[in-house]
């Protein structure tokens, strides 16, 4: 088990059904289903689902031992064009951050502000369905 900050944890999943053609739509709902039940499993709060604004999204918000966690999802079908977590770009990143910093500012703007920190769970269904947390994946400092 490899504890650096964005390296995948020990926390993984790979049963299950695997879909059948189903639309990316329906693949990405299942892919937050799955990373929800994974949160849960960890020892995780969730406290909202896609938090939206304008500039972007925010796919899972939970709490770990105080920490409270920005959680983006990334899934594909397989990984013949690359792993779903190779996708999250500077760009993505910065659309997070965004929307973590509205949702301190909104949510939580009367109360002390809380460790914050962003984790990614990775979701890929073929050959085997595999879902993978990764704590910590990026600093947000640097964007």
């Amino acid at each position: 088990m490899n504890d650096e900050p964005g390296s995948p944890d020990d926390a993984s999943s790979r049963d299950g059904p695997v879909p059948t053609d189903p639309s990316r739509t329906e693949l990405g709902r299942r892919a937050e289903r799955l990373a929800a039940q994974l949160l849960l499993r960890e020892g995780y709060r969730l406290l909202d689902r896609n938090y939206r604004i304008q500039s972007g999204e925010i796919d899972l918000i939970a709490e770990e031992d105080q920490i409270l966690c920005f959680v983006e999802v990334r899934s594909r079908q397989n990984t013949e064009l690359g792993h779903p977590l190779e996708t999250i770009n500077h760009r993505k990143r910065r659309r997070l951050l965004r929307a973590a910093d509205h949702y301190l500012a909104t949510q939580l703007a009367s109360k002390r502000p809380p460790f914050t920190r962003f984790d990614v769970i990775s979701v890929v269904y073929e050959p085997k369905l595999e879902v993978r947390l990764v704590r910590d994946a990026f600093d947000a400092t640097r964007y």
